[in-house]
């Protein structure tokens, strides 16, 4: 059994703001409330047979709403809120090792959304030897030194990701003027945000672009 508390606060948070408006004083539309009422679900004894089944919080009542809250459902559903089971087929593994590889996918997934996106290194899939070792070798190296980045942006700035960090940077470049031995090339300036995110990052001042 986990309980994820970020998890659990948005359970929460959802099912309380839904039942706030259902159960308040304002008037909501008929649309609203088949909305607020499909959201919440209403109990029903045939489908509470079938297996796997989430019970609602909600109870057929004659009115102009059609149904009530089971207030004994919304306190047992708080109970579970952010709860889950994580089962595994080997039965070697303790509790805190089978925690840790179940979360360890958010990372692999996080490296693979990067390659796809801010990388740019698709296709991930190739045929040949030689360009899966090639590719597997900048791929790895690449994802080195984006997490060590992100860790180093992470002790200045916690709640910013290096993807939005770079995504301010990107104004950043040397300007190249001319042609031939008449070339004239200088860098942009970069504003106070920009060399904070720049400090933090322990990079050089100016981002050179090809």
């Amino acid at each position: 059994m986990v309980v994820n508390p970020r998890r659990k606060a948005e359970e929460r948070e959802g099912r309380d703001l839904a039942l706030d408006e259902r159960e308040g004083p304002s008037k909501i539309s008929k649309d609203r409330v088949g909305v607020l009422k499909k959201q919440l679900r209403v109990q029903s004894p045939k489908l509470r047979r079938k297996k796997g089944y989430a019970p609602g919080l909600l109870v057929r009542s004659f009115g102009r709403r059609g149904a009530v809250v089971d207030h004994e459902a919304v306190k047992r559903a708080r109970g579970v809120d952010g709860r889950f089971l994580i089962l595994s087929t080997d039965l070697t593994l303790s509790g805190k090792v089978m925690y840790r590889t179940y979360f360890a996918r958010d990372g692999i997934e996080k490296v693979f959304r990067t390659g796809k996106g801010e990388f740019s290194l698709t296709p991930l899939r190739w045929h040949r030897q030689d360009r899966t070792d090639a590719h597997a070798t900048i791929f790895h190296t690449a994802s080195l030194l984006w997490s060590w980045s992100e860790q180093t942006l992470k002790g200045k700035y916690p709640e910013l990701s290096l993807a939005e960090a770079l995504h301010s940077l990107e104004g950043l470049a040397w300007v190249r003027s001319g042609s031939g031995k008449s070339v004239r090339e200088w860098p942009m300036k970069p504003n106070d945000e920009q060399k904070e995110i720049l400090s933090a990052l322990e990079a050089t001042r100016y981002l050179p672009i090809p």
